[in-house]
């Protein structure tokens, strides 16, 4: 004869628990053998908000007068200096009256300043009618507000032949006057008569 076995209440609840609790420490095993491991977190430079290729830019003081163009194969501003370097840039100082040409290796554009500064190799020049002037400088800080570009080492300036350098050099541009401090020596050659004002 079968016997009838009856299940009580309770061990209907602990048998539930049983499978609840197996179905859990399943569930955490599979998704710790499922999961991919995940790698560190390729960090980037948060500080350059964005970049400019083969760009040209101008500048424009308080009253509108075109001051300053730069052009380069590249351009990164920080976000947090607003500051921008470019790379080899090419560069007019006052383009509107017959301003400044030149290049560098680098430069760095602040425009809380309203600066521009200039390194490595810097090479302007600007047409005079008694000769080309040329100047070289490992760096040259253009200052819009004063109108001036410094050198705070040495530089030299060349025209018809003569050669001035020095230990700085400052140039004023609107005033079309520089000047040599610091160990300064010049090198005069006759000057064509046809360059002669």
């Amino acid at each position: 004869m079968a016997r009838i076995v009856r299940i009580g209440r309770k061990r209907y609840w602990l048998a539930g628990l049983v499978v609840l609790a197996a179905a859990a420490a399943g569930n955490w095993w599979l998704n710790l053998a499922v999961q991919p491991e995940i790698g560190p977190i390729a960090r980037t430079d948060q500080r350059i908000d964005y970049a400019l290729e083969n760009f040209n830019a101008a500048f424009f003081d308080d009253s509108g007068q075109l001051t300053l163009r730069v052009a380069g194969p590249r351009l990164n501003h920080d976000a947090v200096t607003r500051r921008a370097t470019v790379t080899e840039p090419s560069f007019e100082i006052g383009p509107e009256v017959q301003g400044w040409t030149g290049r560098s290796d680098r430069g760095i554009i602040d425009r809380n300043a309203r600066r521009l500064t200039l390194e490595g190799d810097v090479k302007m020049q600007r047409p005079d009618p008694r000769g080309e002037l040329f100047i070289e400088s490992e760096r040259l800080e253009y200052d819009e507000a004063h109108a001036t570009v410094h050198s705070p080492g040495p530089a030299r300036v060349e025209q018809a032949g003569n050669l001035l350098t020095g230990g700085t050099l400052t140039v004023w541009i609107d005033q079309e006057r520089m000047e040599l401090t610091r160990d300064a020596h010049a090198i005069y050659r006759a000057a064509d008569p046809a360059a002669r004002p």
